[in-house]
C-alpha cells in the first residue's frame, strides 16, 4: 500500500474518531490516547509502505494534524476566549502534553 493512502485512512479515522469525541463527551486524555494508539499503529505498515524513508515524517504530519483537530474542537467549544491566539496555544501545549505524557499537566 502507498503511504500516502496509509496517511489518507489514518486521517479518515483520526476525523471520525474527533467526531466521536465532540458528540459523545468523551474525555480530552481518553480521545488523546485513542488518537495516539491509532498513529502509533500505522508505524508498521507506513515502514513497510513504498516511502519507507518518510516514515517518520508522515507521522509526524499525522500528529499535527490529529492535534489541528483537538485544538479546532476546543475553540469551537469556546468560541469567545479573552485571547484567541493565546487559548490556541495553551490547546496545543495540552494536546502535546497528554499526547507524551498519557496525564494531565500539572495546574
Amino acid at each position: 500500500m502507498k503511504m500516502e493512502d496509509i496517511s489518507l485512512l489514518c486521517q479518515a479515522n483520526l476525523l471520525a474518531i474527533t467526531k466521536h469525541w465532540s458528540s459523545v463527551g468523551m474525555e480530552d486524555l481518553d480521545y488523546i490516547r485513542t488518537v495516539r494508539v491509532l498513529i502509533e499503529c500505522m508505524q508498521p505498515f507506513l515502514i513497510e509502505s513504498d516511502s519507507a524513508n518518510d516514515t517518520d515524517k508522515t507521522l509526524v504530519q499525522l500528529k499535527d494534524y490529529a492535534r489541528s483537530l483537538y485544538v479546532e474542537h476546543c475553540v469551537k467549544s469556546n468560541p469567545r476566549p479573552a485571547k484567541r491566539d493565546d487559548y490556541e496555544d495553551e490547546c496545543r501545549e495540552i494536546f502535546n502534553h497528554l499526547f507524551e505524557y498519557d496525564e494531565y499537566p500539572d495546574a
